[in-house]
């Protein structure tokens, strides 16, 4: 069954919220407030990884998301960040290795429009304010990988 993946507000807004969602016959939704992604932003650049917080926030927070469903197995992610697929399937599938049956081929980057069901879940729970999840800083940064600081 196909999985498509939308957001709404994008991560490195820190100002709003931002909303990750997705729909396969079901939905579901994970929200991050702007407090918290500032909370977030500000520790990869006490690490000196600033430039990859919105693609390893990003996604980490569909890992979260996906992560107790049972029917994923091909994903097609709205193209949020063109030219970053590589990077976030690669991040995505370190995070699945042993939580979710996701092949890197059932993995695609596509614009999947404002008719589907992922983009209706994201943009009702970002303009509500209320998703399945909400996740803080700390939700996040425990799933990734152990860094340390360059420079």
């Amino acid at each position: 069954m196909v999985t498509e993946v939308d957001q709404s507000g994008k991560l490195e807004k820190t100002s709003i919220p931002t909303v990750i969602a997705f729909s396969n016959g079901v939905s579901k939704s994970a929200i991050i407030s702007s407090t918290e992604k500032q909370k977030l932003e500000n520790h990869f650049r006490l690490l000196g990884k600033r430039r990859v917080y919105v693609y390893q926030s990003f996604a980490t927070i569909l890992f979260l998301l996906l992560k107790d469903e049972k029917k994923v197995e091909e994903v097609v992610i709205d193209t949020e960040y063109p030219g970053q697929a590589p990077l976030i399937k690669n991040i995505l599938l370190n995070l699945a290795e042993k939580k979710l049956r996701i092949d890197k081929r059932d993995n695609t980057f596509k614009q999947i429009g404002k008719k589907s069901n992922a983009h209706n879940t994201a943009y009702l729970a970002y303009k509500s304010g209320s998703a399945t999840i909400t996740l803080t800083a700390i939700d996040i940064i425990k799933h990734l990988p152990q860094t340390k600081k360059s420079g």
